[in-house]
């Protein structure tokens, strides 16, 4: 029986040490350490308020029911946003929020940028470093640098991504290959440089 017991915990141990943590945008993975740059904006308040509030919809799953899930979010521009994780919410330039997950439901950020009084023809742009991790394995984290902006200059770097050799910069979308004046998610990748872009 003790050999059993044993056997159980080592099994629930391995199964903690293999637990993966994700980012999501529209039901696909964001890969840990990736930049994501997104111009989304909230139809609601863009529509029916005349607000700017950029929301580029990124969720968080883990692959674990786990009661000590902590989730860190500082600006890397000195620009306050708003973000939220469970049921525990702030405006701020750094949050740091533990709560509970569930294995395999998506988990909605509510990062965005802007707010009920930012006027829609603001310039804005919010860069975000997130990390993600169970508590005490800081070590295993998943990471995301996030750029929320409506800067045309900002959206039009994406397209000079800066690689470690002389690659070809190609651009995708969710179908396959397509022009730099691509709509929706685009992923432009030069060498072993990725970055992706909600246009």
């Amino acid at each position: 029986m003790k050999k059993i017991f044993t056997l159980i915990i080592a099994l629930a141990m391995t199964s903690m040490a293999n637990a993966q943590l994700h980012f999501i945008h529209d039901g696909q993975e964001i890969e840990s350490g990736s930049t994501f740059v997104s111009s989304h904006l909230n139809d609601f308040y863009k529509n029916v308020l005349g607000k700017l509030v950029i929301e580029p919809e990124i969720f968080l799953k883990s692959d674990v029911d786990a009661s000590n899930m902590i989730v860190e979010a500082k600006t890397t521009n000195d620009v306050e946003f708003q973000f939220c994780f469970g049921v525990k919410c702030s405006t701020a330039k750094e949050h740091s929020i533990e709560d509970a997950i569930i294995k395999d439901k998506l988990n909605d950020l509510q990062i965005h940028a802007g707010s009920a009084t930012t006027p829609l023809e603001t310039v804005l742009t919010c860069k975000v470093f997130i990390k993600a991790y169970y508590k005490g394995k800081e070590s295993e984290a998943v990471t995301l640098n996030l750029i929320m902006s409506n800067d045309p200059e900002v959206l039009s770097g994406i397209n000079g991504v800066e690689a470690d050799n002389n690659a070809p910069i190609q651009t995708y979308n969710v179908g396959g290959r397509t022009s730099a004046n691509g709509k929706g998610l685009v992923i432009v990748k030069q060498g072993n440089t990725v970055k992706k872009v909600v246009r």
